[in-house]
């Protein structure tokens, strides 16, 4: 999946667990799919925004949704349900879900996470 600005990225199947509504009320929320600020493939979803206050706000209402975002494991910080990664500086935590080729600005699910 291609990167834009500052990307959020959520597996499908976590949203389909955790989000209030499912996938269908994350779409209503998040809508339309435009390829551009909103992308979705098989597995996964990625919302863009162009400024860290806006993607604070995505990642605020993806907490509020039921969502799972920041955890901390021996004081060290990693994203858990979502991440977000910035296209200059790449994923801002570490995440174990997900696979980012800086190069060609694209992220994608690890193999076991598909």
């Amino acid at each position: 999946m291609k990167l834009r600005f500052i990307s959020l990225l959520v597996p499908t199947t976590t949203i389909e667990q955790s989000y209030t509504g499912g996938l269908a009320q994350c779409l209503a929320d998040f809508g339309p799919v435009d390829g551009e600020s909103l992308e979705i493939t098989d597995s996964l979803l990625r919302i863009s925004a162009m400024s860290p206050q806006d993607m604070q706000s995505l990642c605020d209402t993806m907490a509020s949704k039921g969502l799972r975002g920041i955890t901390a494991t021996n004081g060290k910080q990693s994203w858990n349900e979502f991440c977000v990664v910035d296209t200059l500086m790449g994923l801002t935590l570490p995440c174990t879900w997900i696979t980012v080729d800086r190069d060609s600005n694209t992220a994608s699910l690890k193999a076991t996470q598909a």
